[in-house]
């Protein structure tokens, strides 16, 4: 307790008895100083004296720090503070809930039950009968009677007892008309304490699971001790059990059990009241842990608590979250955000929020950055104060902002907040806002709702945004694979293309056949381009250039500006259009989807002849949106032109060609460089390292640690070049490999130098001429020249020709090794 006058400080620690109590018969005016206290009830508490500290614990100074102010007038807390003591009160004065008089659900959930302990046999049961268990917990008002008839008909459960069922349902129907129960209206036939925008285990669970969990269900049913009911129920919910998470386990087991099993679900987007009570809960979404964590909220419960009945907090928690969104205020203080709940609730949880954000076939990766900077930003804030702080666009992440809320929306068919002039309003599936004043703050402040807070800061805690800014690190805006030839080059440029344009990591990737499919589809969709640069390619067919057009009867030449492939594929890439049946029938958004342009043989190319003075534009500091975004005027057809901050640009290079210290000078300043070298575990991972009983990647390492001494590493031979052994490890597939790719190879790099391809192929060194694949033979120059040739200075000894019959032999490539 703060005693103020000369005090001012903490003096006495009490115990707080009630809240909101009416004014009490004492003389008060003496502390009214301010003459703001009326004496309505709701300004007094009634305290127990507990101990008198001899010195005070915390100055005003410091007390304020802890949400306790100290006017003239009465010590007065903190919103947050009073409403903890307002639930504490409630909790603390609640009476016991009997269950069936409460709602319908309780008795639904135990008949479902009992029918599946009358079937017997459970061998049978399937998603579908995981789907009754589950959905017969959710309202009729979210999931409708004919739905829940539907629901029982698609279970294995005998007719007779679907048949009984659905006559219950229609019962229970009823009895909520009449107002039988407390949770219901009364002349409204819905029933159900809980909602959902989940409705089918089908992929989503294995074929034991929900046997499993119906069959722990009817065990447990038996059962009256807490203790036996959590030890079967660690049995089946560990970590091998698939499907449900702890929010839908908890609704059927707290009917089933609602003396033993709390609710794990966010209520009115209120975060669970385990967590509000500061009880040290662990991974409260995963249903591992869901048993161990109920055991530490029954003891809390049974020590401060005289209820037992689990819904009674739960309900709590609901009216923690329908007070705070009805108040809707910001952590400034600001009172304007809109749309209130009353006027729309989208009535998507916690749990709901996380499963679809979670999933990468309903919402992208690259789409989470507003929500993630909003979040660590405290929940409020514009696209521009995202922008000014992370880099990028307002429209930017405005657009991922709206990309989220479609996704959501189409995920849950949730309902939408109708705007003045009738359109839908999506943004508002995920958010509260406001307009501010024009400045470099932005014009419109988005405050995120309650629910998906508390979804964000789960999939935190489970490291989803790491994976998503580790992406971010992975792909750079302008990357080049280099290496020699055969080191997979081209064949790895499709994988990271799709790699970038999924939000994927690249050794997730391992399905080419799949990766092509999906090249093929970005590529049809305009969202990845290839060119091959050569010694010809200039700016004119780049960026643009004037293009001569003949008219029909091929007699007159015009001439036309034209863009070049990169302009014309960032154009397309900076934005999107979107038509719509409404009023407004074309809309232009700002596209956020990565786009992948890939440059063949980059290295080829005369770079300052191709890109001209656009060069600096792909720097990624300088792409449009960054903050020192900058552009040029086009020569040709006077247009500004930028790089947009979604277009990545992935070049090949073969070091065969030149090295990179040969390259330009202003290329490798932008860009970042992948090395891919030769790799024969890859051989080995594919099972491309036999032929017969040669090990094809020892012998491929050993050609090249003599290619690296006798020329360098960047003339080696890569694997890629003996991959297809995969599919066909013969002899003659070697052959061939040989034939028409290593040896042509080996005569480039050491042009007319055959004594080093000895080396390498270990000729100089084999038991057998026969086995060589170069031969040299001793050649003497006057039986080849005419006259005296004796004073003739470095007439070469040998002659070297290629062994053809040598190819055909396994032992010709054993003893390169």
């Amino acid at each position: 307790m703060y005693v103020s006058n000369t005090v001012r400080t903490i003096k006495v620690k009490c115990k707080v008895n009630a809240v909101n109590k009416a004014v009490p018969t004492i003389d008060d005016s003496k502390f009214n100083k301010s003459d703001e206290f009326d004496g309505s009830k709701g300004r007094y508490m009634e305290l127990e004296m507990i101990e008198e500290f001899s010195t005070g614990l915390f100055e005003k100074s410091r007390l304020e720090q802890h949400s306790f102010k100290s006017p003239l007038g009465p010590v007065r807390v903190s919103s947050e503070l009073k409403e903890y003591l307002d639930i504490v009160q409630e909790l603390l004065h609640a009476d016991e809930m009997e269950p069936n008089s409460h709602d319908a659900t309780y008795e639904l959930i135990r008949e479902v039950i009992n029918s599946y302990e009358i079937m017997g046999d459970l061998s049978v049961c399937d998603y579908r009968d995981l789907n009754l268990v589950y959905l017969m917990c959710v309202g009729t008002w979210k999931h409708g009677f004919d739905a829940k008839k539907k629901t029982i008909d698609a279970s294995h459960l005998p007719d007779s007892e679907k048949n009984r069922l659905k006559n219950l349902l229609d019962e229970l129907g009823e009895r909520a008309k009449r107002g039988e129960y407390a949770n219901n209206k009364e002349n409204d036939a819905n029933f159900g304490m809980f909602g959902t925008g989940f409705y089918t285990f089908e992929n989503k669970t294995d074929e034991h699971s929900p046997k499993d969990f119906i069959q722990m269900c009817i065990d447990i049913k038996k059962l009256s001790n807490d203790k036996e009911i959590f030890n079967r129920c660690e049995r089946t919910l560990n970590e091998g059990f698939h499907g449900m998470r702890a929010a839908s386990a908890s609704m059927v087991l707290h009917c089933l059990k609602p003396m033993t099993f709390p609710i794990f679900n966010s209520n009115m987007g209120f975060d669970n009241i385990y967590v509000y009570f500061n009880i040290d809960i662990k991974r409260k979404t995963e249903l591992c842990t869901y048993i161990k964590n109920v055991r530490i909220v029954k003891a809390f419960r049974d020590k401060y608590f005289t209820v037992k009945n689990y819904r009674i907090f739960d309900i709590t928690a609901w009216e923690i979250g329908k007070a705070r969104q009805h108040t809707n205020i910001d952590y400034l203080g600001a009172t304007d955000y809109y749309p209130s709940l009353n006027e729309y609730n989208p009535g998507i949880t916690a749990e709901e929020y996380e499963r679809i954000l979670d999933n990468e076939n309903i919402v992208k990766r690259v789409w989470l950055d507003t929500l993630y900077y909003l979040y660590i930003m405290g929940g409020t804030g514009s696209c521009k104060q995202i922008a000014n702080k992370y880099g990028n666009s307002a429209a930017h992440y405005n657009t991922n902002a709206i990309n989220v809320a479609r996704a959501v929306y189409k995920e849950t068919q949730c309902p939408l907040y109708i705007r003045e002039s009738g359109k839908n309003q999506y943004w508002s599936v995920l958010f509260y806002g406001r307009a501010i004043e024009d400045s470099d703050e932005g014009v419109f402040s988005y405050k995120i709702r309650e629910p998906l807070m508390e979804a964000i800061k789960m999939l935190e805690e489970r490291g989803v945004f790491q994976k998503m800014k580790e992406l971010d690190k992975e792909f750079d805006k302008n990357l080049i694979l280099y290496g020699p030839p055969g080191t997979g080059k081209t064949y790895n440029s499709v994988i990271y293309a799709v790699a970038i344009c999924d939000g994927k990591p690249v050794d997730e990737l391992t399905d080419y056949a799949a990766v092509m499919s999906r090249y093929n589809e970005l590529k049809k969709a305009g969202r990845i381009s290839f060119t091959t640069f050569h010694q010809s390619y200039g700016y004119e067919e780049f960026i643009e250039g004037i293009k001569p057009i003949i008219d029909e009867n091929k007699q007159d030449i015009g001439y036309t500006i034209e863009p070049g492939v990169f302009k014309e594929f960032c154009d397309n890439a900076k934005s999107i259009t979107r038509t719509s049946t409404g009023i407004e029938s074309t809309v232009i958004e700002e596209n956020t989807e990565p786009y992948v342009f890939i440059i063949d043989e980059i290295n080829r190319g005369n770079i300052s002849k191709i890109f001209g003075e656009l060069i600096t534009l792909i720097e990624s500091t300088k792409r449009a949106g960054m903050p020192e975004e900058a552009s040029a005027i086009l020569p040709y057809s006077g247009d500004e032109f930028s790089v947009p901050s979604n277009v990545y640009i992935l070049g090949t290079m073969n070091t065969a060609d030149r090295s990179i210290a040969l390259m330009d000078t202003a290329l490798r300043r932008r860009f970042q460089f992948v090395e891919m070298m030769p790799d024969s575990d890859v051989l080995r991972k594919i099972h491309a390292d036999k032929v017969e009983d040669l090990d094809v990647a020892a012998m491929l390492d050993k050609i090249n640690e003599r290619i690296e001494y006798l020329y360098d590493r960047e003339h080696t031979i890569g694997h890629a070049f003996f991959t297809d052994l995969k599919d066909d490890a013969t002899l003659e597939k070697l052959q061939s490999i040989f034939e028409k790719s290593v040896i042509p190879l080996l005569q480039e790099y050491f042009y007319e130098d055959y004594q080093k391809i000895q080396l390498v192929l270990g000729d100089n060194a084999k038991s057998d001429d026969s086995l060589k694949f170069i031969i040299d033979e001793k050649v003497i120059a006057k039986n080849i020249f005419k006259g005296n040739v004796e004073d003739v200075i470095d007439l070469p000894e040998k002659k070297y020709s290629i062994n053809s019959k040598a190819f055909e032999n396994i032992n010709s490539y054993k003893e390169i090794l």
